[in-house]
């Protein structure tokens, strides 16, 4: 999702948007880290809906995430961090928290297969 879509003059709404800017220390990322561009994101977002975003971060430093992970908080009620991979993160951002977490999650993840998958991860 480039930076500039998010201002078409539009009321569409989504359930879910993507975004995956260049490397976050790079200066053509800043415009997709802000709380201006998350605010937007917001404003699309069904109730329910969940905003993801793909942060690479390798070998500069925490900065970069910091940064985007609290313009992140700063516009939407729920918000995560996850890990995926070195240097790859994930930063989630709902209206609802049960968007990002689902009271059943616990449950779902015993799962027989959900545990197979997760352990291929190393989220086991």
């Amino acid at each position: 999702l480039p930076a500039s879509w998010l201002t078409l003059p539009h009321d569409e709404r989504f359930d879910v948007i993507t975004s995956a800017p260049p490397p976050a220390a790079l200066p053509q990322s800043v415009a997709s880290l802000t709380v201006e561009f998350y605010a937007r994101a917001a404003a699309r977002l069904t109730p329910t809906g969940v905003f993801c975003q793909r942060i690479s971060a390798v070998d500069f430093g925490p900065r970069p995430l910091l940064t985007a992970a609290t313009s992140l908080a700063a516009a939407f009620p729920a918000s995560l961090c996850l890990e995926v991979s070195a240097g790859e993160y994930l930063l989630l951002g709902a209206h609802d928290p049960a968007a990002l977490v689902p009271a059943d999650l616990p449950r779902r993840l015993e799962l027989p297969h959900v545990a197979e998958i997760l352990s291929r991860c190393g989220w086991d």
